[in-house]
């Protein structure tokens, strides 16, 4: 299982790497001007990787300059075409697709209120899904705690990162199907103004990609339907832990906190979900790393203790001796066969030997012949 935790981890990180160099290819290809970027065919691009990564949704944030915050809000508000694009060709994700898109705020926000700092800036722009809710566009991440610190270990390794779970709903304002209250965090990857590595700085990452990660997809279809019982707890860096109970393709969230059962603990397997050694990650804890430990359970032993084994061992038992017991049968039958020609022959012997007639020439002559026809047959 170890192995497929590492395989689920490979692809979620290489998705949006990819999904980073698509950005900064589609902006040098264009000649655009940072931030001024936008990907098209967001939605269709976007939708594919979720599906090959097991992430919820995918989005792009350029930084922004407080220079060029007007720019910005000037530029956004003519290109959010893509959203009702987006939700057009995605309307199955969404509990109900709008029939009228509402236009995007035209300032940059918080959560609560405009957002009147000096910058910069990193607001929610492009994503897939498209927003059923495009009040959330255009609002500053760094405005939210946990994305500003993520954000400040991203820059200190650059590369991709993970935060602890948290809250996202915020996000993606409910506008897909999921369970607000399982355990989600997001990614942070670095998106470069080019493909040049010597000498990369925070002066070089012009945005983000951000995936948010629900992490019962993990779990799910990774053991085979007869695999039951098993528990797995993820711990984080940050102080955060919560734990699921694999059955077969299907998982159960049972909580935050650790689930498993004390009497199990010293069958504990454990892993770290990234195991990539190329991360090399700081010692600040501004983002987090996780670990995967795994447990039986009492179903799972339950379905390994079976009487099946002492009814097999009892069976190989009978067969032996039922085997054994006609062996013996047959040995004694031909050993009392063996006793009963040997006293017929003694027998015979003896006849032969001791019986006399009186003498008589033709008796003696008779008893002769009696002897050797005796001895021919």
């Amino acid at each position: 299982m170890k192995e497929l935790v590492h395989d689920e981890a490979r692809d979620v990180f290489l998705m949006i790497q990819n999904c980073a160099t698509i950005v900064t290819s589609e902006a040098l290809a264009s000649h655009a001007k940072w931030p001024f970027v936008t990907i098209p065919h967001f939605e269709v691009r976007g939708r594919e990787m979720n599906e090959l990564s097991n992430t919820l949704m995918l989005g792009f944030s350029p930084l922004v300059p407080h220079e060029d915050k007007n720019g910005w809000l000037v530029y956004s508000n003519h290109q959010q075409g893509w959203i009702q694009e987006g939700i057009e060709y995605s309307a199955d994700l969404h509990y109900e697709a709008p029939v009228d898109v509402q236009p995007i705020p035209q300032v940059l926000h918080t959560e609560t209120s405009i957002d009147n700092s000096t910058g910069p800036y990193l607001p929610i722009w492009q994503q897939s899904p498209a927003p059923y809710n495009t009040q959330a566009v255009n609002l500053n991440l760094f405005s939210n705690e946990v994305f500003a610190r993520v954000f400040h270990g991203m820059q200190e390794t650059m590369h991709p990162v993970l935060s602890e779970a948290t809250d996202l709903e915020f996000f993606y304002g409910g506008s897909i199907r999921d369970e607000v209250n399982h355990p989600h965090s997001f990614l942070l990857q670095p998106v470069f103004q080019d493909f040049n590595e010597t000498n990369r700085d925070a002066s070089h990452v012009k945005g983000v990609v951000v995936a948010i990660l629900p992490w019962d997809h993990y779990y799910e279809n990774i053991l085979p339907p007869e695999a039951h019982g098993i528990v797995v707890v993820m711990r984080d860096t940050c102080g955060g832990e919560f734990s699921y109970q694999v059955n077969g393709k299907h998982v159960e969230f049972l909580g935050y906190g650790d689930f498993h059962d004390p009497s199990y603990a010293h069958l504990e397997e454990s892993t770290e979900f990234l195991p990539f050694e190329r991360l090399n990650f700081s010692d600040t804890h501004d983002h987090c790393e996780y670990n995967t430990y795994i447990f039986p359970s009492v179903e799972l032993e339950s379905d390994y203790r079976t009487g099946k084994p002492i009814i097999y061992s009892v069976l190989v038992v009978m067969v032996f001796a039922v085997t054994a017991g006609v062996f013996f049968l047959y040995d004694l039958l031909v050993t009392i066969r063996q006793q009963r020609v040997m006293l017929a022959a003694k027998k015979s012997k003896y006849f032969f030997m001791h019986r006399r007639a009186p003498f008589s020439p033709v008796h003696d002559k008779y008893q002769a012949h009696s002897i050797v026809f005796c001895f021919v047959f």
